[in-house]
């Protein structure tokens, strides 16, 4: 898993389009920023009035530092223990435990407290005890009703909760009748919705977390894209070894969903190159960008690249 917020991976959208209006917000530790297509500026404010407030709403709900939120309530449960949840975290635990699944486990939110661990001192041994902790629950999907089954729990949500929100901020925008848009959160998680006729930022560059220099530019039309690096020192945790990411520099990853692009772009920091060529390969709604450590060019992987000119 990964911190919050990674400016490390530059995600910037252009902006060269009148009607085009730009609004901003603190939450969930970082900035999203919303840019409308609309005629009416006023009605385009109002609309992004709205989505920060859903944001605000998610981060309560699904914030595992916020009192009474709903992750936060299940890390503080008993073994054995049953609790109710609201939807929106409900269905983040669904598809967090399905994508873990799909990734064999590179992408895992029940390592929180590992993340802590290694956050928190300088140097960390192998065989602590906390690094060993598993978190094991049972969902009763349809009753809203989650049990620990293990000792302790320590979910975080940080390489999705960002991309569920802008998802869920893209379904609100589409509700208000706005056609047409760009959202991203802390310039690290970004979709774009609409045509691009109509709006025209979407124009994506990529650059290298360690020398800045522009890796690749694209055009982001009706699809998500995330980025993960390692700038940051000990924030991306291998869940299969427990220890921080050190072999892959940065991961980006264009899905149908922001949710999705977010914890692949984690996923894709572990996961050895020929399983993320197979993932790419059965999914073909997602592709991505790779870097190695010590590498100057990047690997482009998946059918968005396929009629690229690399």
């Amino acid at each position: 898993m990964k911190d919050q917020d990674d400016k490390s991976i530059n995600i910037q959208p252009s902006l060269n389009q009148d009607n085009v209006h730009s609004f901003s917000h603190f939450a969930m530790a970082t900035v999203y920023e919303i840019m409308i297509s609309h005629k009416d500026s006023i009605y385009a404010e109002q609309a992004a009035q709205a989505a920060f407030e859903e944001i605000d709403r998610l981060e309560l709900e699904l914030s595992r530092f916020i009192e009474n939120s709903d992750i936060a309530r299940i890390n503080a449960m008993s073994k054995n223990e049953e609790i109710i949840i609201g939807p929106d975290a409900l269905e983040c635990l669904v598809k967090c435990f399905e994508i873990k699944v799909e990734t064999n486990g590179a992408f895992d939110i029940s390592i929180g407290s590992n993340i802590d661990l290694w956050k928190n001192k300088s140097t960390v041994q192998k065989t602590d005890p906390a690094l060993l902790k598993k978190v094991e629950l049972q969902i009763d999907i349809e009753n809203f009703r989650v049990t620990l089954l293990s000792e302790n729990a320590n979910l975080d949500l940080g390489g999705f909760g960002k991309g569920y929100a802008i998802d869920r901020v893209h379904e609100l925008l589409l509700d208000w009748g706005i056609e047409s848009g760009f959202i991203h959160g802390g310039s690290s998680s970004a979709l774009a919705f609409g045509s691009s006729s109509k709006n025209e930022c979407r124009e994506i560059s990529f650059t290298h977390p360690e020398n800045k220099s522009v890796l690749y530019k694209a055009g982001l039309t009706n699809m998500a894209l995330s980025g993960s690096g390692i700038s940051k020192e000990n924030h991306i945790i291998n869940p299969g070894t427990m220890e921080p990411v050190q072999e892959r520099l940065a991961a980006w990853v264009f899905a149908e969903t922001a949710a999705a692009s977010d914890a692949l772009s984690t996923a894709f920091m572990i996961m050895p190159g020929n399983e993320i060529n197979k993932y790419c390969e059965e999914n073909k709604n997602v592709s991505a960008i790779i870097l190695e450590k010590e590498q100057t060019n990047p690997k482009y992987i998946g059918e968005y690249f396929k009629q690229k000119d690399l």
